[in-house]
């Protein structure tokens, strides 16, 4: 129990940690909103699989490409699609 604590408060709560998971969760949802805002910025196959889909199921999609990539790719994706 008492590692269990110590690993929370200097682990998983860490300033450093938390900040991370703040910009990660901030670059998920900018990515989310610029593909549902102009889906001409998603690569051609999952532009088409947007096609005829209800906006639910838009946005299943959308969240299937974002969850697929890597820290780096949706990094790299932010800036190109935030510029």
């Amino acid at each position: 129990m008492a590692l269990k604590s110590w690993l929370f408060a200097n682990m998983y709560h860490h300033e450093r940690v938390t900040q991370g998971r703040r910009g990660a969760t901030q670059i998920v949802r900018d990515l989310f909103e610029r593909f549902r805002a102009d889906v001409r910025l998603l690569p051609q196959e999952w532009q088409i699989r947007l096609g005829g889909r209800s906006e639910t199921a838009r946005m299943r999609v959308l969240a299937d490409y974002i969850a697929g990539m890597t820290d780096r790719f949706a990094q790299e994706e932010h800036e190109r699609v935030m510029a």
